[in-house]
């Protein structure tokens, strides 16, 4: 038997982890001392220590953690960050686990890239397309954007929490599945005009409210309107 260890998407389904976009569908595997594409198979070579290692069923794969690590190494940040975020919610991993592996695994190659992943992790993230858009601001430049915070008003009073607010700027975003409306009433328009009331008073209490859609995950124009909107509004006194 070939000394085959499947990893990092692999593994990742097999972990169940979330894998957040479409991956060219073909296997992946570790394998000493060779390093190989196929249509369908893609073999890297990689050592792996021994407790790197675990088995589902019958089947090799590397360690949670290990995989986490790996498919930072592999992929881009908008595919493990939601996995990693998706980890960390379940206490599937901590980071100090995923930082211990990745001093273990003694590679140099996109290190760069998988410690930038794990320092932008965040577990109060609520969805892989939460952690995709957490992904566009740190790609434009976009500071200080906190995650899942409830807004308040002057006397105290609960209005909503957001998935992301920008304190300073006074900017709140919101991603706008739109699957939300059919959850928990009935009447979808039910929970639309609950929508709106509550952006309504969020408005009222100066927030600028965007709304980010799948769609604008993967375009440009929104990001790069929102940091033109948080320089803006920073430099208004108002917004300090």
């Amino acid at each position: 038997m070939r000394n085959e260890v499947f990893s990092p998407i692999s593994a990742a389904l097999l972990w169940t982890l979330e894998v957040a976009r479409p991956i060219e569908g073909r296997v992946e595997v570790i394998r000493p001392g060779i390093s190989r594409r196929h249509a369908n198979l893609i073999v890297r070579r990689r050592t792996l220590p021994p407790e790197h290692v675990a088995r589902i069923g019958d089947v090799a794969v590397t360690t949670l953690a290990r995989t986490l690590v790996d498919v930072a190494r592999d992929y881009g940040l908008d595919v493990s960050v939601p996995m990693l975020d998706n980890a960390l919610r379940r206490n599937k991993v901590s980071k100090a686990q995923l930082f211990d592996v990745v001093q273990a695994a003694h590679e140099v190659r996109n290190e760069n890239r998988v410690t930038e992943a794990i320092s932008l992790t965040d577990p109060l993230r609520e969805s892989p397309a939460e952690s995709i858009v957490a992904v566009r601001f740190f790609e434009n430049g976009i500071l200080d954007f906190e995650s899942q915070v409830e807004v308040r008003d002057a006397q105290g009073r609960f209005i909503a929490r957001v998935d992301f607010l920008h304190r300073g700027a006074m900017i709140i975003v919101e991603f706008d599945g739109r699957g939300k409306y059919f959850l928990d009433d009935r009447d979808h328009r039910v929970a639309f005009d609950r929508e709106r009331e509550r952006e309504r008073q969020l408005r009222a209490l100066g927030y600028h409210v965007v709304r980010i859609f799948w769609k604008d995950l993967f375009r440009q124009q929104k990001f790069t309107e929102l940091a033109r909107l948080v320089r803006a509004r920073m430099a208004q006194p108002s917004a300090t």
